[in-house]
């Protein structure tokens, strides 16, 4: 039965530090045989970190850096920028693997007119040759298999924009299979069986680690995996951010959704991770800022697979100074319902940023705290024949209380 591949062309949010780059070493077993149907869910192998700001989650690196300039989503990307020394990092994989999936997004910024520069490679675990995706001097996507030494050469890729690069691999001796979508379209010539061995792959390469090559490249959203889930779910949409006094920003979106089902959502701050939020609520009470200064929030979607989905719309806030304490309650009264109960009753209170509470006191002392939209109070704690004396007042977020009633 010939290998189905599930599509993988839909775009993928780039995983946030939150997803640490997970070896799932023990689950993943080496693919023998004849090429079969790819596994229904995916399992995350690899992924690589920038939102971090760093190359941390890389085995080894030379020459590529994680910068904001240039980036496909979120704020970090790697990049490359040689005149012929080595630029590249590459990530040993927990435990060997015959069947992947690979997936990330580059953007040839500039390359030398005589010189071709590697996109992604795959080697095995001691770093012998497998294959090589590059894109050559004249601008054309191309399939280099470095065991038989063939290159076969497929379309042209613009330079200065991002493109996806997607890549399936089986190694299977010369039943092999190689399958390349640019863009969300397969490409065919490029796409084949072929002779790659019976070593599996133990290392996957971003950049080009070769010397005397010139290129300027970006790269983000890299992904490997087991099997072909890298569909994203949907970008939250209608995030909203309201300031809450002067020292917290409420957050409040509209769900995502997603074919396997949304696992959670991360919450970004002026571009760096923030929080986590898991899947129930789409709000979050931001408490860490500082009043008068400006924030911009984002959020994504992830799903169990570990995609990330597009960022929502962002959203600017400024928290400020809150210093004026709400009105003093007024009317208030006092009932003695029995010997040991007492109810009272006020008029609500009111404030330029929203009363919080109120904070009910018994002969000067502070007895209990209701929320803002309660104006009542049953003192079940009364002795019998015993007088007491009580004050009311209310308070804002801002920590701002009134004169007692």
């Amino acid at each position: 039965m010939p290998l189905r591949h599930v599509p993988v062309s839909r775009r993928v949010r780039a995983l946030v530090a939150i997803f640490s780059a997970s070896l799932i070493a023990a689950a993943v077993a080496a693919v023998s045989g004849s090429a079969g149907a790819s596994a229904s869910s995916a399992t995350p192998v690899f992924s690589d970190g920038f939102e971090s700001g760093n190359l941390s989650q890389w085995t080894a690196s030379s020459g590529l850096s994680v910068q904001q300039q240039v980036t496909y989503a979120g704020s970090w990307a790697a990049r490359g920028t040689t005149t012929g020394t080595p630029a590249y990092a590459y990530k040993t994989l927990g435990s060997t693997v015959s069947e992947l999936y690979y997936d990330g997004r580059f953007d040839a910024i500039s390359q030398g007119a005589t010189t071709s520069a590697s996109l992604v490679r795959f080697r095995t675990a001691s770093a012998g040759a497998i294959l090589t995706i590059l894109r050559r001097s004249d601008g054309k996507l191309a399939y280099f298999n470095e065991v038989t030494g063939v290159t076969t050469v497929g379309p042209a890729v613009s330079a200065g924009a991002w493109h996806e690069l997607e890549v399936h691999v089986l190694i299977n001796g010369t039943s092999s299979l190689v399958e390349l979508w640019l863009d969300g379209t397969k490409i065919s010539a490029l796409s084949k069986t072929d002779s790659l061995g019976t070593t599996p792959v133990g290392r996957v390469y971003i950049g080009d680690p070769a010397s005397g090559r010139t290129f300027d490249y970006a790269f983000d959203n890299e992904v490997v995996a087991t099997s072909s889930d890298f569909s994203p779910p949907t970008a939250p949409t209608n995030l909203n951010a309201s300031a809450s006094g002067s020292l917290a920003v409420d957050l409040s979106w509209t769900a995502s959704t997603d074919a396997l089902g949304v696992t959670g959502y991360t919450v970004y701050r002026n571009g760096s991770p923030l929080a986590t939020v898991s899947r129930g609520p789409t709000t979050y009470h931001d408490a860490s800022v500082t009043s008068g200064t400006t924030y911009t929030y984002t959020v994504d979607a992830v799903d169990a697979s570990g995609n990330h989905s597009q960022l929502s719309n962002s959203v600017t806030v400024t928290p400020v100074s809150d210093v004026q304490a709400p009105s003093t309650p007024t009317g208030l009264t006092a009932t003695a319902v029995n010997p040991t109960r007492v109810d009272l009753t006020w008029n609500s209170s009111t404030d330029n940023s929203g009363v919080t509470g109120y904070t009910i006191y018994r002969n000067g002392a502070q007895l209990d705290v209701v929320g803002g939209a309660i104006t009542s109070y049953s003192d079940i704690s009364a002795s019998p024949a015993t007088q007491y004396t009580y004050t009311v007042d209310a308070f804002d977020a801002a920590a701002n209380h009134s004169a007692q009633s």
